[in-house]
């Protein structure tokens, strides 16, 4: 394989789907940029990241990659990842299709399945906001009474 770029020692956040990440160390979280970075999957060194949304999905992903400190990731352009297994190496192209399938599946249940907990967790922060708030307010009427 030709290793087009390494990445080394990063905290970092990537989106692009133009690329496939193989984990050389550290770890990898897929995480909800517009809901503060919640991290909703892990996965580690000896896996790799993109090749379901280059060989699924040519929307924009609602979720990134981040990396933490000490995270090694060697990259595959779009191009030449689809060459090798496409065309140079169509079996195990033909694995690394069926397994996308999957993670594609589950990234999409996940991705719902984090969504409504962190709804419902806001919305019972909200509820016991607003049941603080009312507290506070009965509060400051027993003050005006007394």
């Amino acid at each position: 394989m030709k290793v087009l770029y390494k990445k080394k020692n990063l905290n970092l956040a990537f989106n692009e789907n133009f690329l496939v990440y193989f984990i050389q160390n550290g770890s990898v979280e897929g995480v909800l940029p517009l809901r503060n970075n919640f991290t909703f999957f892990r996965i580690y060194q000896g896996d790799m990241v993109g090749e379901a949304d280059i060989l699924l999905n040519n929307e924009k992903r609602k979720y990134c990659f981040m990396t933490k400190k000490g995270a090694e990731l060697l990259t595959l352009s779009k191009k030449e990842f689809k060459r090798l297994i496409l065309v140079e190496y169509r079996e195990i192209g033909k694995q690394i299709f069926n397994q996308a399938l999957k993670t594609m599946k589950s990234f999409k249940i996940n991705y719902k399945k984090t969504i409504s907990h962190i709804e419902k967790s806001r919305d019972k922060l909200d509820l016991a906001k607003l049941k603080s708030d009312e507290i506070e307010k009965k509060k400051d009427e027993n003050k005006k009474v007394l």
